[in-house]
């Protein structure tokens, strides 16, 4: 979806909805002039993504504990970080 031109056609409920989504430098930017980025982390590069439950269950626990591992490791790091389907911010209010 990320790379889409004009974003990309999602199902929400009984809707369809245009997502655009943003990177972390964009987001970073726009939460720039009220809170500055003190960390962030890519959430799901090497994890099925959270809407594939049906994925998730046929994978065996083993497989999945290791790929969490990996996730937790790789989610942390710059360059990787951006290349998962999401990621988390931690964001402090600034004066």
């Amino acid at each position: 979806r990320r790379i889409w031109p004009g974003g990309a056609r999602i199902l929400v409920g009984p809707a369809y909805l245009r997502a655009f989504p943003h990177g972390i430098r964009r987001f970073a930017a726009l939460l720039a002039p009220h809170f500055s980025v003190e960390s962030c982390r890519g959430l799901s590069l090497m994890m099925p993504p959270f809407h594939a439950e049906e994925v998730v269950r046929r994978l065996p626990t083993a497989l999945m504990k290791r790929l969490t591992a990996w996730d937790e490791r790789l989610g942390r790091l710059p360059i990787l970080r951006g290349l998962g389907d999401y990621f988390l911010v931690t964001a402090r209010r600034t004066a």
